[in-house]
């Protein structure tokens, strides 16, 4: 199950490093976001990926009463439709950067848990033992 998910997210990685990245544009990490306690991969409790350094921006909003306030309004449209480019790139280039450093993750959470719990059996054994009688 894990790996359809993980799969899911290489397949994701694929696409997003497929799109052209702005030049100079900073990725930083998004956060996952999901029910109560978190997010679960699982599909249990829903996940959502949130950007933490791109801002949507707020559409315009325009009174047109005249033809010079129609092209005033037409000028802060495309300058509605700018800020809207720019912060889908910014949440690509954050994504991009967030799923290159999943599998990392996941490798390092395991080797972390699978050393815990081979500490645990190790102390278990040494505490079965030394109860051994003689």
């Amino acid at each position: 199950m894990r790996l359809r998910y993980l799969a899911v997210a290489m397949a994701f990685a694929a696409v997003v490093s497929a799109s052209v990245l702005l030049p100079g544009a900073t990725a930083r990490a998004g956060e996952l976001e999901g029910g109560f306690s978190g997010c679960d991969l699982s599909g249990i409790t829903a996940c959502e990926w949130k950007p933490s350094n791109c801002h949507k921006p707020f559409p315009p909003s325009s009174f047109v009463a005249d033809r010079n306030s129609f092209n005033m309004a037409v000028e802060e449209f495309n300058n509605y439709v700018e800020q809207v480019n720019w912060y889908k790139q910014c949440m690509i280039n954050e994504a991009k950067s967030d799923v290159s450093k999943v599998p990392d993750i996941i490798v390092q959470s395991v080797q972390n848990a699978s050393r815990k719990v081979d500490n645990e059996l190790q102390n278990a054994r040494s505490n079965l033992e030394m109860q051994r009688p003689n």
